[in-house]
């Protein structure tokens, strides 16, 4: 079946409890912009108080809460009156408070769910900070995908993520740097590389300017780097 705007891909997008969102703004433009045949079926977020719920009600993407929380069970789509109602004080009270709960095998459980039943093709990350597992990532059978913020393999791993990355790009003395597009597996940044694009930072004053425009190149990148997985796999296997 050929692709077209009223068959698009579907993929869902998975992001952490205080992503803002940019790169799913900048993925929803992109499709849109570029004309791909690609619609976001649904983010899912692991808190329900996250910023980025704001741009899912910008661009009328579907929202699903899933804790990391061992007594939670399941997935609960969060009703579009209340996606992003949540006000900045509530997330200046919230922000930093804890760190994720331990990882929970009903997360994954809910994840797959929502993924078989929305009949998803892809699963794009933004901002996901958590391991996937090995039997997930083989359970979906589908391309499981990642941005990072550094030209990989170098500034890849645990805790490299964030100001982290770009830390420790500045303080490296490195003229460039850019971002990676690479499958997930169950190491962090060690998927095959999919698409990596670099811009000068020779003249960054500070680790924060090292972010402003990395953050430039993901945002133009990622979009054509999900397209470009989904037309390989098409082509590959004869998927429709």
């Amino acid at each position: 079946m050929e692709r077209t705007a009223s068959h698009p891909y579907r993929i869902a997008v998975l992001t952490s409890g205080m992503s803002r969102g940019s790169n799913l703004r900048a993925m929803a433009q992109g499709f849109i912009r570029d004309g791909l045949p690609v619609g976001i079926a649904f983010c899912v977020v692991t808190r329900r108080d996250a910023p980025v719920t704001d741009v899912c009600r910008e661009f009328g993407i579907p929202c699903f809460h899933i804790s990391y929380n061992r007594s939670s069970m399941g997935a609960d789509a969060i009703p579009p009156s209340q996606i992003g109602r949540f006000g900045k004080a509530t997330l200046r009270q919230t922000a930093g408070a804890d760190a994720l709960p331990p990882y929970s095998e009903t997360f994954e459980s809910a994840l797959l769910d929502l993924i078989r039943s929305h009949q998803i093709d892809l699963i794009s990350l933004a901002g996901f900070l958590k391991l996937l597992s090995t039997s997930f990532i083989s359970a979906c059978a589908i391309p499981i995908l990642n941005i990072h913020p550094a030209l990989l393999p170098r500034y890849g791993g645990k805790g490299m993520y964030g100001a982290a990355v770009h830390q420790a790009v500045f303080e490296s003395g490195d003229k460039v740097s850019g971002a990676t597009v690479h499958r997930v597996n169950e190491h962090y940044d060690q998927g095959q590389i999919i698409l990596q694009s670099e811009i000068e930072i020779s003249d960054c004053q500070s680790p924060a300017e090292v972010a402003s425009r990395v953050q430039t190149v993901e945002h133009r990148m990622y979009a054509q780097a999900i397209w470009q997985v989904l037309r390989d796999a098409e082509l590959r296997f004869g998927k429709d």
